[in-house]
């Protein structure tokens, strides 16, 4: 059962809400990761949450920036917690901590930093001495850093252990309930003084909380087993997040404030909006398949300036922080004699009732409140005033009264609501050279079968070759076949480009261990290279005699949790660690050639290689672009900037020595797989066109001479126009 504190606290709780100095509280909070967002723009972007009727933050703390290196700690610039809480507290926002140790987030290993992996004998997220002794190392530093920003003297009212362990308890049993118990009384230790929260998951000691688009059903579940503690909803879907190859995600903002009203009928206080701003995966940080904007359709689009939705929902806040006292100290009951499909709940204080209702049919209802007659839309929610002496009126609702229906369209919630312009003094010359094959270099090394990449890159490049020669008896095409392969390859044949990985790729992997084991026939392998089994074909076309196989393989992030693999998450694996087979025959005898030639040359006064050709030729590898660019500073004034990868498919891009991103033009290929879990007030936008085109570029980190590199996987050259601005 939850606790209210081990120590004495000013935070505490009770059936309704938190408690704050002896006074009940409504929360209405907005997930922002600072690790999403250039330091400059922290304090913008908190007022601005304000502004929109937030009064509290929530974010995820990700191990991997505060560990990058294993024993090494940074809190300082990009990764300056205390400053970020200062920041909240500054501007009066409450915060809900959530420092793991793993958070899933659609970052890179869920939070996790990759040394762990490394770490002999280590088994994450479950009762693992080498696991615990990390977390609990890290967890002291990090407390280091939030003690003293701990509510009274800081924002910090509320902290979240663990994350969604419910999806992989299975996978652990008791050993991974002893794991999430040592987690909450690890925050004991360390002398935490405001209620310990967990989601999607439980132990005693905690609060549980509810995560999802609907939660009314799974929040009066859990205040049903555990009395006494207050309705909290951590993740509030406002959408869901993109992945490349995809289609893309939005949900209407009446959606959203309709499950709102149904969680405040339910007996919920605080919700928390995942995510209120999403921002941008900057450089390698964004999970397996994971885009560059990070979003889920979010209010604040991916530069903190308010979409249609958000003004849509400050219209909801408004009204509940002014009614807020009938949430949590009213008299609630539920109202009977509606119409199928038609929720009403009503909270009685002094001489007002405060009514909700909230139509969850596709179809419009007519409902009779003591003679009062209104008909609600399909997908429609209201909050109604009933005085005594003064009748009733309708104080929100969630569409337009003059023509009832759930508010704005599709394509009216989209987050490239920004009207974009092309910066006219900027007409690239692009330098280019071309990366050489590994034909071309002499610093692999050897080994009888392929070597897993990540134990050469130790995910500090996403490139690694792979080359080996294959025998040949006849000129013909070849069927190639890997086994134990992630995730993205092009492979080459004596020099030319002859396959390349078929799209979609598939988030949930399969099982990874199998795939080491057991019967195996090559013969049975299809060209469905996005499937789930870790194994690819290819037909590839084979001259007699002698040829050279060079697979490049391209990693598109790590995997954000254990289910993607069906394994514990350091099982993660990239490249290539199983066998490859060329018409049924097994291959041995490979050379590995980790990172990419000029990825060692990005920081060297001279672009990359000895070699600068300025008339760009057609070729089918990877090829470097290097351009200068000047802006005037009426220019640099403008606040947002984008990179436009029209024309390119793949690769990634550096702006003045820092790397901005991944990008990837490949287009929607539906969603590729089950997502019927889904309410279907989550859309797709099926339109077959890549899931992002412009990539942000920060404002605070440009200057008036400018250096862009991109590297091109295919050799497609950028637009002369690349840069463009939204005012």
């Amino acid at each position: 059962m939850p606790t209210q504190s081990s120590v004495a606290s000013q935070v505490t709780f009770d059936s309704r809400s938190l408690i704050i100095n002896e006074q009940r509280v409504l929360l209405i909070c907005g997930e922002m990761h600072f690790s999403r967002m250039p330091r400059a723009e922290w304090e913008s972007v908190i007022v601005r949450s304000k502004e929109l009727g937030l009064n509290a933050i929530a974010f995820y703390v990700f191990w991997s920036i505060h560990e990058p290196q294993n024993g090494r700690f940074n809190f300082e610039g990009e990764a300056d917690i205390g400053y970020f809480l200062d920041l909240c507290a500054k501007h009066e926002m409450f915060v809900i901590i959530r420092p793991g140790p793993y958070c899933c987030a659609e970052w890179n290993y869920g939070g996790f930093p990759f040394w762990l992996r490394e770490v002999p004998g280590v088994v994450t997220r479950t009762w693992n001495e080498a696991y615990l002794f990390h977390v609990r190392r890290y967890f002291t530093a990090l407390w280091e850093q939030i003690r003293p920003r701990f509510y009274p003297s800081g924002p910090i009212v509320l902290a979240q252990v663990e994350n969604e362990y419910d999806n992989i308890a299975a996978y652990y049993g008791e050993a991974g309930q002893r794991y999430m118990q040592w987690m909450v009384e690890l925050g004991d230790t360390l002398g935490m003084p405001v209620p310990t929260i967990t989601c999607s998951g439980a132990a005693d000691g905690a609060i549980e909380c509810v995560n999802g688009f609907s939660v009314k059903d799974s929040l009066e579940k859990v205040l049903n087993e555990r009395p006494g503690q207050p309705g909290i909803w951590t993740e509030n879907w406002p959408g869901w997040y993109n992945t490349w190859g995809h289609d893309r995600h939005v949900r209407l903002p009446g959606e959203v404030s309709l499950e709102i009203v149904r969680f405040l009928m339910a007996g919920g206080t605080t919700w928390n909006y995942y995510v209120w701003h999403g921002g941008t995966n900057f450089g390698r940080t964004s999970m397996y398949l994971q885009t560059t904007r990070y979003g889920l359709d979010a209010p604040l689009n991916e530069w903190g300036m308010p979409t249609a939705k958000a003004h849509a929902l400050a219209k909801l806040h408004e009204v509940v922080h002014q009614y807020q006292s009938k949430f949590l100290d009213g008299q609630r009951r539920q109202l009977i004699d509606l119409p199928p499909g038609v929720e009403g709940t009503l909270w009685a204080e002094a001489d007002e009732e405060f009514i909700a209702l909230a139509n969850i049919e596709s179809a419009a209802q007519q409902i009779v409140l003591d003679g009062w007659t209104m008909e609600i839309p399909a997908r429609g929610a209201c909050f109604l005033s009933r005085v005594s002496d003064g009748g009733t009126k309708i104080l929100w609702c969630n569409w337009n009264q003059s023509e009832p229906r759930v508010p704005m369209s599709i394509s009216e919630t989209h987050e490239e609501e920004m009207e974009w312009h092309r910066v006219e003094s900027v007409e690239a010359q692009w330098n280019w050279s071309a990366e050489p094959l590994p034909s071309e270099r002499v610093d692999g090394m050897e080994s009888f079968d392929p070597v897993e990449q990540l134990r050469l890159t130790q995910d500090n490049s996403d490139y690694c070759w792979y080359v080996t020669e294959i025998q040949q008896h006849g000129k013909g095409v070849a069927r190639l076949v890997l086994r134990g392969a992630g995730d993205f390859f092009y492979l080459f044949v004596n020099g030319t480009l002859a396959a390349q990985t078929a799209m979609p790729l598939l988030e949930a992997r399969g099982a990874i261990l199998p795939t080491l084991g057991g019967k195996f026939d090559p013969a049975t392998i299809h060209l469905n290279n996005g499937g789930s089994d870790f194994c690819q074909a290819f037909d590839i076309e084979l001259e007699a005699g002698e040829n050279r196989l060079e697979i490049l393989s391209c990693a598109v992030g790590l995997i954000k949790g254990d289910w993607s693999l069906s394994a514990p998450m350091q099982e993660e694996r990239k490249g290539i660690w199983g066998q490859v087979f060329v018409d049924g025959s097994v291959i041995n005898n490979w050379r590995m050639y980790p990172r990419l030639q000029g990825e060692r040359h990005l920081s060297s006064d001279t672009f990359l290689f000895d070699a600068e050709h300025t008339a760009p030729q057609a070729v089918d590898k990877p090829v470097w672009f290097k351009t200068q660019c000047l802006l005037s500073s009426e220019m640099l004034s403008k606040p947002f900037f984008a990179f436009d990868a029209d024309g390119l498919y793949k690769g990634m891009i550096w702006v003045n020595g820092r790397c901005l991103s991944r990008y990837w033009q490949e287009g929607g290929h539906g969603y590729g797989q089950d997502e019927s879990w889904q309410p279907s007030s989550s859309y797709t936008i099926d339109d077959g066109k890549a899931p992002q085109r412009r990539y942000r570029i920060p404002q605070s980190w440009l200057r008036e001479e400018n250096e862009i590199i991109v590297l091109s996987e295919t050799g497609a050259m950028p637009r002369k126009d690349y840069l463009c601005y939204s005012a």
